[in-house]
């Protein structure tokens, strides 16, 4: 996810091509950041549901899921 102007992306769009599979422009500068930390942010909530998903599984142990 890249921010800037459409100009100046297309000129270093071939470090972008170096640099990762795909580029997504998102529009001015700075609301690729602001993208960047949405996409972070929800898959760290992601992660810690996950964690905390499996720590309750364990502490329950399978015998009280029957």
């Amino acid at each position: 996810m890249v921010g800037g102007a459409p100009a100046d992306i297309t000129r270093v769009q071939p470090l972008f091509d170096l640099l990762a599979w795909w580029t997504f422009h998102t529009g001015p500068v700075d609301i690729g950041l602001l993208a960047t930390l949405c996409n972070n942010m929800i898959a760290i909530t992601t992660q810690a549901l996950v964690a905390k998903a499996m720590v309750m599984g364990v502490s329950e142990g399978p015998a009280n899921f029957a």
